[in-house]
């Protein structure tokens, strides 16, 4: 089951996350281009979480529909949804998590951004 789970889930992310590592390739020469970096991982990583707690989601009202009254299965639909919204929370937080470090520790760049 875990070759299989890699297989179809993992490797495939990696190939859609590649973009990112590929443009962690190019020089960093200022903390401005530390930033904008931080925010670029951030905003994918977002991106993605969203994404996967989406389909989580769907797949949680999959469990709703076709539990029949099971209550184990309304249980685990139950708890697929809270995953979910933890995962939609984290996504939102992933993008603003740049601009909210920034507003805690102020200062100024040199050179600003």
């Amino acid at each position: 089951m875990f070759r299989s789970w890699t297989a179809r889930g993992l490797f495939p992310a990696v190939f859609l996350l590649l973009p990112i590592f590929v443009s962690a390739q190019s020089r960093i020469n200022t903390a401005c281009d530390v930033i904008r970096l931080v925010g670029l991982v951030a905003s994918w990583f977002g991106i993605f979480v969203f994404i996967v707690a989406v389909m989580t989601m769907l797949y949680a009202g999959l469990l709703f529909m076709t539990g029949g009254g099971s209550e184990e299965r309304i249980t685990k639909a139950k708890s697929v949804l809270i995953w979910g919204l933890i995962g939609i929370a984290v996504a939102l937080f992933a993008t603003g998590a740049v601009a909210f470090v920034q507003s805690i520790i102020g200062g100024d760049i040199p050179g600003g951004c």
